[in-house]
């Protein structure tokens, strides 16, 4: 699969069949945040609903960006105003345009990171922030399968902190791709720590010939991040974009 490097925002080419676009937000290094979150009123109320539930005001703004940017790009693909897109949502909660079912997306958000990634087939994508005061083997004795945890356990503890994370991005983003969600039995996936090419979906209990449908693998993100795609094993080209202030001010 070919994949480019990270690019500057404000390229809005279609999306082909065989491609994905992941479009990412340092929130951290926007300017005039106020101005970009009175745009945020194009969100429909439940949407509003949920990021009133957020306890943190960071977290809140983080959650109205990153759907305001969702409906902002998708509206250049789709040829259509940001407030007439429709969010429905799957038997296990994940988000769709109701009225483009063939257009898919999945965004995820930690910190101040924001991933949205687009496509013409199912995709799933996570980032997460990679947090060095965890208990990484006791989480992953309950979530990880048996041979996750006994790749993790031959780790010093350097490798340790990456793989962990490596692991757990790729089963999160896996599992939002099949639109599952935490409903998924994670200690039935089994992922490869480290990216063997783009084969990192080792097994699934349930279903191995699952394995060939999907690519699975990290993204190169900066910082202290960790972040992961999963997408159609027939996606071959993945093109990255970096969204800054203008872009998301319509300039």
């Amino acid at each position: 699969m070919r994949v480019k490097s990270w690019q500057q925002g404000g390229i809005w080419s279609d999306i082909q069949s065989e491609c994905v676009h992941v479009y990412k937000i340092d929130k951290a290094q926007l300017t005039h945040l106020d101005q970009i979150l009175l745009k945020c009123d194009s969100l429909e109320s439940i949407e509003i609903e949920r990021a009133e539930k957020f306890k943190y005001k960071n977290d809140r703004d983080t959650y109205l960006i990153a759907r305001y940017a969702l409906r902002l790009i998708a509206s250049h693909h789709l040829d259509v105003n940001p407030s007439k897109l429709q969010i429905g949502f799957g038997k296990y909660g994940k988000p769709f345009f109701l009225n483009y079912p063939n257009f898919h997306f999945n965004l995820s958000h930690s910190r101040e990171i924001i991933l949205i990634s687009m496509g013409r087939q199912p995709i799933g994508i996570d980032v997460e922030y990679c947090n060095d005061s965890i208990d990484y083997l006791g989480i992953a004795n309950s979530v990880f399968s048996k041979r996750e945890i006994t790749s993790l356990t031959s780790l010093n503890t350097e490798n340790l902190h990456d793989a962990f994370y490596r692991i757990w991005t790729k089963k999160e983003a896996y599992i939002k791709a099949i639109g599952m969600g935490l409903q998924a039995p994670l200690s039935e996936i089994t992922m490869r720590p480290f990216d063997d090419g783009y084969h990192n979906l080792m097994s699934l209990h349930w279903n191995q010939e699952e394995c060939n449908r999907w690519k699975v693998f990290n993204l190169d993100i900066e910082g202290q991040y960790m972040a992961a795609l999963c997408c159609d094993w027939s996606i071959k080209e993945l093109e990255m974009l970096e969204i800054n202030t203008e872009d998301l001010n319509g300039k």
